[in-house]
């Protein structure tokens, strides 16, 4: 058994990432990751089941081919400010 005092940082960090990873793919609303142009790097699984597409179907499409239309002008807000080293987070309607 390894004890809190004696994990190797490494194990401790990797348990860590796997931690978010099962938070991330099972979270019950949609969570997500965009690139700096705005294309799906990440989904879980609630996107996929909210849009009826798989995770590949989605990896690397401009998420505003996703939001309703009425929702681009906030969004666009949002991730200006995240382009620029905010940290943002916001709903929008699919």
């Amino acid at each position: 058994m390894i004890s809190p005092t004696t994990a190797s940082p490494a194990i401790d960090m990797f348990k860590l990432k796997l931690l978010n990873r099962m938070f991330f793919n099972h979270y019950p609303d949609t969570v997500f990751t965009l690139d700096l142009h705005y294309l799906f790097h990440t989904v879980n699984t609630a996107l996929c089941l909210t849009l009826q597409l798989e995770k590949h179907e989605l990896l690397g499409q401009h998420f505003a081919k996703y939001i309703a239309p009425e929702e681009h002008e906030k969004a666009t807000v949002h991730l200006l400010a995240a382009s620029q080293g905010q940290t943002e987070r916001f709903q929008t309607i699919f």
